[in-house]
């Protein structure tokens, strides 16, 4: 952070981000975690980007380099580690990012977005944008009806205004028909947003 221990290559900064996952620390390093974020290898982004998710809750140095790797990251699961990084800084992120992360053609984004939205505490004006998007997004993405439900919720938005949306849901009658659902979708699940939403608050 002094400037006195230079990392001259990628593995040597992953080791210095693996170490303050491990080692948390009270005042994080910004301008080493800046850099990081901002290093050319998407590895060394997507480190960094856990870093700051399970450390630098609603730290705004960091939003304007997160942005940019949204929107300039070729790997998607840097993408996807970005866009989940954005709950943590609330209501600063524009209703337009977050819209733009809904209407995205890659479904692993929209649902990246809706987990990360749940984040967003005391947030009215982005309920009222999701709510306004939930029609089409039900019809364009209908395996997401759960996830889009549950941010709506959490969000704040009351159930009765969530029943005209075209969402069918029917819950499971016992354990097994549970296990069974599923078991089902495994084949299309993705890894990255299990372990995105495992390592989440």
């Amino acid at each position: 952070e002094q400037g006195e221990l230079r990392l001259t290559n990628p593995a040597e900064t992953l080791a210095a981000l693996a170490g303050l996952e491990s080692n948390p620390q009270k005042k994080l390093p910004a301008k080493f975690l800046v850099a990081s974020l901002e290093n050319a290898d998407p590895r060394v982004q997507q480190a960094a980007l856990h870093v700051v998710r399970q450390s630098a809750a609603g730290e705004k140095t960091f939003l304007a380099p997160t942005l940019k790797i949204l929107h300039s990251a070729k790997s998607p699961a840097t993408r996807l580690e970005a866009i989940f990084a954005l709950g943590l800084f609330g209501n600063v992120v524009s209703l337009d990012e977050w819209l733009g992360c809904v209407r995205s053609s890659a479904k692993d984004a929209v649902a990246a977005t809706l987990r990360s939205m749940r984040q967003v505490e005391q947030a009215p004006e982005l309920a009222k944008a999701l709510l306004e998007a939930a029609p089409a997004l039900a019809r364009r993405e209908p395996d997401l009806g759960e996830d889009l439900l549950l941010t709506l919720r959490m969000l704040g938005v009351q159930a009765g205004q969530c029943e005209s949306l075209p969402i069918a849901l029917k819950a499971p009658g016992s354990k097994s028909d549970l296990a069974a659902s599923v078991l089902a979708r495994l084949p299309k699940a993705s890894a990255w947003l299990g372990r995105l939403s495992f390592h989440s608050a």
